[in-house]
């Protein structure tokens, strides 16, 4: 049940652990579908001798029976002299034998990072032997991701496919684009030029329809 999640930010990694807890409890792998414990290394790595052990113990036991998440989980060892990090991998790979059957994690981050991390501690890399990688999305499925969000807010859209591929294509070569948490963004931006817009509108022209219908004029980004 233990996973190794890899990809960039915005892919879908924590959402798909989050439904992972509900497939492993349907599956009767896990005890608990409610049970999601997301945590980074100030959650595990203490600032003293002895605490490290202690706090990754006590994440491991509030994970008991669902799901344990380690994001930027290269993180917990930030170099060959961080005796805290060591001792927190160290620790987790123990706490993660000790409990192998009422409990999954779920290690995430950048692919190349999360390759150094797993071959620097053999027995990380044995008891998460299983990779998934997260590809980036394509202009097509963000721009998809934009009409559902949209929908989901509740906007129609009037605009033209070439206008919102544009906008959303030049982000894309953004160095901290993010993905589908890019285009989260893009909505908002747009939703705020949409706003701003209506501002401006006579009242009396100042429809139902034109208070949720976004237009090419609110691409003015």
């Amino acid at each position: 049940m233990n996973l190794v999640f890899t990809g960039n930010p915005g892919t879908g990694k924590t959402t798909v652990a989050r439904l992972l807890s509900q497939i492993y409890f349907h599956l009767g792998l896990l005890k608990r579908p409610d049970v999601f414990i997301e945590c980074v290394r100030a959650d595990l790595v203490g600032r003293y001798q002895g605490e490290t052990a202690l706090k990754v113990k006590e994440v491991i036991r509030k994970a008991l029976g669902g799901i344990l998440f380690i994001d930027e989980a290269y993180s917990l060892v930030m170099n060959s002299n961080d005796s805290f990090g060591i001792e927190a991998v160290n620790t987790l790979v123990s706490e993660i034998e000790n409990n192998r059957d009422n409990l999954a994690v779920i290690l995430a981050g950048y692919t190349r990072e999360m390759e150094e991390f797993l071959n620097s501690n053999p027995g990380l890399r044995s008891r998460l032997s299983k990779i998934i990688e997260f590809p980036d999305y394509t202009l097509d499925e963000l721009m998809q991701i934009f009409r559902f969000d949209m929908k989901k807010r509740g906007y129609e859209l009037n605009i033209n496919d070439s206008v919102l591929s544009e906008t959303i294509g030049r982000e894309m070569n953004a160095r901290d684009f993010g993905n589908a948490r890019g285009v989260r963004n893009i909505c908002d931006r747009v939703i705020a030029a949409h706003n701003t817009r209506l501002n401006t509108m006579d009242l009396s022209s100042l429809t139902n329809e034109a208070i949720v219908t976004i237009t090419d004029a609110d691409f003015r980004l």
